[in-house]
């Protein structure tokens, strides 16, 4: 990409739209990846149904955070640099907001994760946007696929890791 973010070659854009699909696919992965293990963060954090409800609904106020405050980062970090910043640092905190033993702690987490996640859906929804106009034609359906595989996906993974959790290589099962 030319450094006025203008596309140079149809491979730039080729690449760009990869990397905004994989980016659309790990929102996916990192938001179904944490759902299965609720029960058992429930457990352990000593918490009833409708506290862990509400600390849920941290998730939810941390995104229109996000929301909110996405323009302003695309602003002052461009489009590409924003993503490339927030997919890691979603998925760093919610695996430490899943794992933590802390209501406190968890609580924060997924306000943090939602924010994260919020932020993520309208920078790549941007990107999208602007990858559709360069490509000249509609792409987005394609990306908004590959955060549902993404979803799928880490879904799929969460039991085969819990179990692996639970029962080490080499251990007998409990």
């Amino acid at each position: 990409m030319h450094q006025h973010g203008v596309v140079e070659d149809r491979r730039q854009l080729a690449g760009w739209r990869n990397a905004v699909v994989i980016a659309f696919a790990i929102g996916g992965v990192s938001l179904a990846a944490w759902g299965p293990r609720l029960p058992e963060l429930r457990l352990e954090l000593g918490v009833d149904i409708g506290t862990i409800g509400l600390m849920l609904g941290g998730v939810t106020i941390g995104s229109i955070g996000g929301l909110l405050g996405a323009a302003p980062l695309l602003r002052r970090l461009g489009g590409l640099t924003a993503v490339v910043v927030l997919v890691p640092a979603a998925i760093a905190v919610i695996g430490t907001a899943a794992a933590v033993h802390s209501v406190p702690l968890a609580a924060v987490g997924f306000v943090v994760a939602g924010a994260g996640i919020g932020s993520l859906d309208v920078m790549a929804n941007v990107e999208g946007t602007a990858i559709e106009a360069l490509a000249g034609r509609t792409l987005l359906p394609l990306m908004h696929a590959a955060w549902s595989g993404g979803a799928a996906l880490g879904a799929g993974i969460a039991r085969p890791l819990r179990v692996a959790r639970h029962h080490p290589v080499g251990a007998a099962p409990r």
